[in-house]
């Protein structure tokens, strides 16, 4: 697991966390085995990694899954937003109504611009899972029947 840039204990431009973030990562590059990367992200760092693979600073992911991306200055969150739907790989976008308002405000419009051009994108609400635990192993098989759709 990569640990997060400590978004509490400084202060920083987007830029300056992510090149923290990128900084973590390169020297995992060399330690991760052959084989498919599925990269799994949530909020802040999530909102991150976007800009990074676009920029292709990270490469070789063979998947991601996007767990409420945003960043809160709003120019930054409609970019990364965009960049969400424009990856050539596929993307497993996981939103909730308890996801940062960021995150949903831009939900529906991913969508709608994904299902036009970027057939590898596949948003996927989460929804009950806190008031029925249940549901917690129905989006487990989505997230595995995704995988598997997906080529994993």
């Amino acid at each position: 697991m990569l640990p997060a840039p400590d978004y509490h204990q400084q202060s920083g431009s987007f830029a300056d966390f992510q090149q923290q973030l990128l900084s973590r990562w390169q020297p995992l590059q060399s330690l991760i085995a052959q084989g498919p990367i599925i990269l799994i992200a949530e909020g802040n760092t999530a909102g991150l990694l976007q800009g990074l693979l676009s920029e292709r600073a990270i490469a070789n992911i063979s998947a991601l899954v996007s767990i409420g991306a945003y960043w809160p200055e709003p120019a930054y969150n409609n970019l990364i937003q965009q960049q969400l739907i424009n990856h050539n790989l596929p993307v497993l976008d996981i939103v909730s109504p308890s996801f940062h308002p960021a995150t949903q405000a831009t939900a529906l419009q991913r969508q709608v611009q994904a299902r036009m051009t970027n057939p590898l994108y596949r948003q996927y609400p989460l929804l009950g899972v806190d008031q029925h635990p249940a549901l917690l192993t129905t989006q487990v098989k989505t997230l595995l029947g995704w995988l598997q759709t997906s080529g994993f």
